[in-house]
């Protein structure tokens, strides 16, 4: 096992704080992700070219969770989002967390134009339904139901927040 490196783990996390900065940010900044999105994917290739996949004994969980978020939105490289995949699925047990690879096998599925196996992209269809929310439990994630009702409070949030209207939370998100 390679030792730990501090020093990728804070850069993971600082291109995961961008990107998301790119997503929750104003109309401008939204039309910079795409140049966000590339640049991260080519610095995340040159990272797993280097050292493999980022999984959690390499740079902690948040590091490899921040790594996931940056593969799952390099849309524009399908084939490096398939080739993580291959990387996160053969890692060791426990060091990549297997909601991540759910929704990484989603996003690859869809981008090859197959169903989905979790659900995870809204407005796809998916691989034997009735046993999507068995894979999902196998996963540690929620429900279907569960997933589209917060998926659907998120953009009811999303959208009052841009019309600027006031947004009532529940307790626990304050």
């Amino acid at each position: 096992m390679p030792p730990r490196d501090d020093d990728l783990r804070s850069e993971l996390l600082a291109m995961a704080k961008v990107d998301q900065e790119s997503r929750h940010a104003d109309a401008a900044t939204q039309r910079a992700m795409g140049d966000v999105d590339a640049r991260h994917t080519a610095r995340l290739r040159a990272i797993v070219d280097r050292c493999g996949w980022p999984d959690a004994s390499l740079v902690g969980e948040d590091g490899s969770f921040a790594a996931w978020l940056l593969v799952q939105h390099a849309d524009g490289d399908p084939a490096f989002q398939e080739r993580c995949l291959a990387l996160m699925t053969a890692a060791p047990t426990g060091t990549v967390a297997k909601r991540n690879i759910a929704y990484l096998t989603d996003r690859v599925r869809v981008a090859l134009g197959r169903p989905q196996v979790y659900g995870t992209q809204l407005n796809h269809r998916i691989e034997d339904p009735s046993q999507v929310d068995e894979r999902r439990r196998e996963a540690g994630m929620e429900t279907l139901a569960e997933y589209h009702r917060f998926c659907a409070e998120a953009e009811g949030r999303r959208r009052a927040a841009a019309s600027g209207a006031s947004v009532r939370r529940s307790p626990s998100e304050n």
